[in-house]
């Protein structure tokens, strides 16, 4: 299968129509509300604009045959350079790896003309199944000091060794709000924390004994 990645197009309306306004979505686009098919056909004419511009950029999943879903980068953050990355597969194609291969396309994508940094996606909070990769370099990363936090709230996560990357990542839909003590300074800890709270009913207290980086922080002040 050989998938890239386009532009939107003014013939994209009608799946983006129903794939915006099916509301069994709305849990993962945190969508509370119908959209028009003249505020679809506005976004699409404006997705020309830069990244930098317009905060955000949906591409289509497509090959010569078919296109299979879209892929958004949104909330932008210039200053820290990061952005959130979701992906939306339509259901007659899902269950086929297109979600996996559409993330390397976007990483390489973002590496080629988006001045980015990180990519995130909220993920333990829901409850869904998913297998986290990286480059070289990150997979040799230990990350069981981040993961071990977020097993706390509920979600159920395996490592290669125990230890590294990839993240198998097993979430739960009833996450548990807890208060966190860092005692050894991380500000990758204190992020994976911040941003699994978002989708967490109750109050989660994190409690830092060092300063560490605060580009989560601002972030979410800016959204």
């Amino acid at each position: 299968m050989k998938l890239r990645l386009r532009a939107l197009e003014p013939s994209d309306l009608e799946i983006m129509y129903d794939t915006e306004n099916d509301k069994s979505l709305w849990v993962y686009s945190n969508t509370s509300s119908p959209f028009s098919k003249h505020t679809l056909k506005k976004f699409i004419e404006n997705s020309h604009l830069d990244i930098i511009e317009h905060k955000q950029v949906r591409l289509v999943i497509y090959d010569k045959l078919n296109s299979y879903g879209f892929i958004d980068l949104f909330d932008y953050d210039h200053v820290s350079r990061r952005a959130g990355v979701g992906i939306i597969i339509f259901e007659r194609f899902r269950s086929k790896g297109i979600g996996s291969l559409s993330l390397k396309l976007i990483e390489q994508h973002v590496l080629n003309h988006v001045p980015l940094h990180q990519l995130y996606a909220k993920i333990s909070s829901n409850n869904i199944e998913v297998k986290l990769t990286g480059d070289s370099s990150l997979s040799r990363r230990p990350m069981k000091r981040v993961t071990d936090h977020l097993s706390k709230i509920g979600a159920r996560i395996e490592l290669k060794n125990n230890l590294f990357p990839p993240i198998k990542l097993k979430g739960t839909g009833n996450a548990v709000p807890l208060s966190f003590d860092i005692v050894i300074p991380s500000a990758q800890i204190k992020s994976a924390i911040m941003l699994s709270a978002l989708n967490t009913n109750g109050t989660v207290n994190i409690k830092e004994f060092k300063t560490t980086r605060d580009h989560t922080e601002n972030l979410l002040k800016s959204m």
